[in-house]
């Protein structure tokens, strides 16, 4: 099968039987194994796929074949991984994910395409609070250095929280004053013209040179863990 472990080659065998199957217009045996949601993963996955969010699924449906993936399944994986989330986080961390594999799947006629339906108002944005210059002067000083420069280069410049927590120091070009974003979530790198405000408070971080992370932190959330401690 030209695979590396057992799960691949397992999927591309069963792929391999169909198609003899329908060349010869043969019926499949009905007692055929249905290809498990960890089988098709593996093989998504090895087709380039997007494996970000995948590994938690995996631990808690990876052995359910692809065929008993019904909405409740999904749902209850969604209540779990995601307690209290909004819709759109929801769609993103659980049912984008699933439905890819399951889409994938169904492309090499793995199994039926997926009728899973996306949680209600996921494709809306939750209101957006602009905090005042109040806020920024109550809690930018209970910030350490590193946290204050992410709070001011996230708010001062809209970037995603991901994207401006997780950069590197050699991302940061102090002579120029920009940050280059090469990760970016939509796939395109780009480059932030700081503000005057943000270069002062990376200036200000102690050694901010020999950190690992820019900003601290790569994690969100610890990095919201400070924020509202600091709101506290």
């Amino acid at each position: 099968t030209g695979s590396s472990t057992l799960a691949e080659a397992r999927v591309r065998a069963k792929q391999i039987e169909r198609e003899y199957h329908e060349r010869l217009n043969l019926p499949l045996a009905e007692a055929e194994e249905p290809v498990t949601f960890a089988e098709a993963s593996i093989a998504y996955m090895k087709a380039g796929g997007e494996r970000r969010y995948l590994a938690p699924i995996l631990e808690r449906i990876g052995n359910i074949a692809l065929p008993e993936i019904s909405q409740d399944i999904v749902q209850g994986l969604a209540e779990t991984l995601k307690p209290g989330c909004v819709p759109g986080t929801i769609n993103r961390h659980v049912f984008t994910p699933v439905l890819s594999v399951l889409n994938f799947a169904a492309g090499l006629k793995m199994c039926p395409p997926p009728v899973l339906k996306r949680p209600k108002g996921h494709d809306k944005s939750p209101p957006l609070e602009i905090p005042d210059e109040a806020w920024f002067r109550a809690v930018l000083p209970r910030l350490s250095p590193t946290k204050r420069a992410g709070v001011l280069c996230i708010t001062l410049h809209g970037m995603r929280i991901s994207e401006a927590i997780e950069r590197r120091p050699d991302e940061f070009d102090m002579r120029r004053g920009e940050l280059s974003v090469p990760d970016s979530k939509t796939g395109v790198p780009f480059v932030v013209p700081l503000a005057e405000p943000v270069l002062d408070a990376i200036r200000a971080i102690p050694d901010w040179q020999k950190q690992k992370w820019l900003f601290g932190t790569r994690h969100t959330r610890n990095f919201a863990r400070d924020v509202n401690k600091a709101c506290d």
